[in-house]
């Protein structure tokens, strides 16, 4: 079973599998980790701000070519229709 940030403090509930929880603080040599896990919980957060405006420019350049090319593939077909028409 696998845990990704999301899932950090909160229980993973099945009914084949036992209870397990995600640990986020372990104090092994008296320093505080839980300034870490926040840390690291602002980062994942950074990482997902550039993705979601990579995402969103995708996007937005993505309509515009789509559009350019649903033009030309239009213009293709009246151009090869007019050519049927005319003797």
């Amino acid at each position: 079973m696998v845990l990704d940030a999301r899932d950090r403090g909160r229980p993973i509930l099945s009914s084949d599998e036992p209870r397990v929880y995600a640990i986020c603080h372990i104090d092994l040599t008296g320093t505080d980790w839980s300034n870490e896990c926040r840390g690291r919980t602002k980062i994942d957060s950074l990482r997902a701000e550039p993705v979601s405006e990579i995402c969103r420019l995708d996007t937005r350049i993505d309509g515009p070519d789509r559009e350019l090319r649903t033009d030309l593939d239009v213009r293709e077909r009246l151009a090869a229709l007019e050519a049927r028409r005319s003797p």
